[in-house]
């Protein structure tokens, strides 16, 4: 096997896994349900 072969085996596993992202609740997780979706001042986005 070959090192690119290497290199897409492993990032299709990583990102199988949720081990390079994460998923709508982990993200939401820990964030007062009132605060979602509410724009902190001075930024450009919410929660």
């Amino acid at each position: 096997m070959d090192t690119n072969e290497m290199l897409r085996g492993q990032l299709s596993r990583l990102l199988e896994r949720s081990e390079a992202h994460s998923g709508f609740d982990a993200a939401v997780e820990g964030i007062a349900p009132e605060a979602r979706g509410t724009r902190p001042a001075g930024l450009p986005h919410s929660a």
